[in-house]
């Protein structure tokens, strides 16, 4: 009837992109194709999150996650800052080699030592 006053909740669906690597879900998919073009969790991306050389943090936690700790390669690469695209390591934080403003992380990339872990 009009007026009435509905107070259940409505249930919908809605559409999400998922990254088939690292599983984060955009509500655009163009947003998730650029997001795939630079995912850590890529092997094809050759970075520590997915090569058998990299040296797990104490007590469990996720290197990758915070910028602010060591990182460790078992086998001795030189660790970041390093360009996300590239993985060339800039003169400065937010300069690539390539001297275009790129954004760095601490994660090597395209690392040329990379191995996938088993």
């Amino acid at each position: 009837m009009a007026g009435e006053v509905v107070n259940e909740p409505i249930a919908f669906v809605t559409m999400r992109h998922r990254c088939p690597h690292c599983r984060r879900s955009y509500a655009h998919k163009a947003t998730a194709v650029r997001h795939m073009s630079l995912c850590f969790a890529d092997p094809a991306r050759r970075t520590c999150k997915t090569c058998k050389h990299d040296v797990p943090a104490e007590g469990g936690h996720d290197l990758h996650v915070n910028d602010y700790e060591p990182r460790h390669c078992a086998e001795g690469m030189e660790q970041g800052p390093s360009c996300v695209e590239c993985g060339e390591h800039p003169d400065a934080p937010s300069a690539c080699w390539h001297g275009q403003y790129r954004p760095t992380t601490t994660l090597r990339v395209l690392c040329p030592l990379w191995e996938a872990k088993s």
